[in-house]
């Protein structure tokens, strides 16, 4: 695992699952009508770390409904200011 880091559309971390490395990317769009310069949607981006092989192959890609993204969304389902997230 690595230190979480910044780039221009958010923040990301490099993360180990069960023997598996993972990119996990946050950003997020406010909702410029809103009064609420809080409001807006997060973005939550998980991709598993592939070789290339596995790539080409299109073998053991991350789903939605896989393990990492099970935990990941109980996580956030614990912090009640987390809403109106899409998952990719």
């Amino acid at each position: 695992m690595t230190e979480p880091d910044q780039e221009d559309w958010g923040w990301y971390i490099e993360a180990n699952y069960k023997g598996s490395g993972y990119f996990v990317g946050v950003g997020g769009n406010a909702d410029e009508a809103s009064e609420d310069k809080d409001q807006g949607e997060w973005r939550i981006m998980v991709e598993k770390r592939r070789s290339g092989w596995e790539k080409l192959a299109g073998k053991d890609e991350a789903s939605e409904a896989s393990e990492v993204m099970t935990v990941i969304r109980e996580i956030l389902a614990m912090e009640p200011d987390f809403r109106n997230v899409r998952y990719e």
